[in-house]
């Protein structure tokens, strides 16, 4: 690798970089400490100035295609790197914020969790956990929220798990408001993603993702020292349908096990191959018993609910992912 040429504006010192890139340029062979010096050199040169450096160093990959490779330095990356901006889902966040509002009851118990519910001057409808925010000014439900209201709240930025119309997105930033847009996980890995983005919110770049990782850490140490073994399952949750492999819930339990209906999509897991391959426990959603399983013509003709091996799981775990997860260690003990 050699450096080709290099850009220096807004400096006296332009021809002097020049000289010294060229005379590395004659020179392959040169040992890297020289290049450090070079390179040095350019960094004071920013530290004394307001410029900016253009570094474009030739480069060949393994397979033998040269490349380019453009560096760019501003006088503020050398002077001394700043935790802000940082972009979360395409929403630039500035600097930390002093006041928030969250629709999702989800997002309100992790930002709860990790320390920044004092942070909330604004909630959904649907966020009542954990039950000290009820006094949290109710700005309406996730897909209808009451726009004049969280303006009036004049938050820095506004959590939210459900799209904000466009119209309504225009107002929010209008009003100097930043909508950060955090979809519901459909996995563990997206699950993990979301406290890293609520700690770059608060704690910046430097910080934040060592943030979420801290509180994510006690969901799965959780996780990992559980001894339970579910074998081969299948959970069962709303319309009696089954969770498929692309599912958050399916993600959460085969941390215990191996969900037979791992290979459906989107719930549409065909009902009739349990008879086939008979799961050894069935975990239903808590709006449902047994007795349900068992009127249903298919489910009536599996084993496990035949011979009791049904296990109730709360549906609140799936539907608001927080780090009430650590609970279900607790609920499939039983199974163990």
């Amino acid at each position: 690798m050699y450096v080709d040429f290099i850009y220096f504006y807004k400096s006296e010192y332009h021809d002097i970089v020049r000289k010294l890139a060229e005379s590395v340029t004659e020179s392959e062979n040169l040992g890297d400490y020289l290049k450090k010096i070079i390179l040095l050199l350019l960094f004071g040169c920013v530290s004394l100035c307001s410029c900016e450096i253009r570094m474009e160093t030739s480069v060949t990959t393994d397979d033998g295609v040269p490349a380019i490779v453009t560096t760019v330095i501003s006088d503020t990356e050398a002077a001394e790197p700043q935790p802000y901006p940082v972009v979360i889902n395409d929403t630039e966040i500035i600097e930390a914020p002093e006041s928030v509002v969250s629709l999702s009851p989800s997002l309100t118990e992790i930002l709860c969790e990790m320390g920044y519910g004092d942070k909330l001057t604004g909630r959904g409808s649907y966020c009542d956990y954990p039950t000290d925010i009820s006094s949290v000014k109710d700005v309406g439900r996730p897909s209808k929220p009451d726009i004049d209201a969280i303006i009036s709240l004049s938050p820095d930025v506004l959590f939210t798990a459900t799209a904000i119309p466009t119209k309504d997105l225009y107002r929010l930033e209008e009003s100097g408001i930043s909508v950060v847009y955090i979809p519901y996980p459909r996995d563990m890995e997206q699950f993990e993603n979301i406290y890293t983005a609520i700690g770059l919110v608060f704690e910046g770049k430097f910080d934040g993702e060592a943030a979420g990782e801290k509180a994510f850490s006690v969901i799965d140490s959780a996780f990992k020292e559980s001894d339970i073994s579910l074998g081969n399952f299948v959970y069962i949750t709303e319309g009696l349908t089954v969770s498929t492999g692309d599912t958050f819930e399916s993600s959460v339990l085969s941390s215990f096990g191996t969900n037979i209906a791992e290979t459906g999509n989107n719930y549409g897991y065909e009902k009739e191959f349990l008879i086939e391959f008979q799961p050894d426990v069935i975990i239903l959603n808590d709006n449902y018993s047994i007795d349900d399983l068992a009127a249903d013509e298919i489910y009536s003709q599996l084993a496990a609910v035949n011979e009791g091996r049904v296990y109730s799981l709360s549906s609140v775990y799936f539907e608001r992912p927080s780090g009430r997860l650590t609970e279900i260690v607790d609920s499939l003990k039983e199974i163990g």
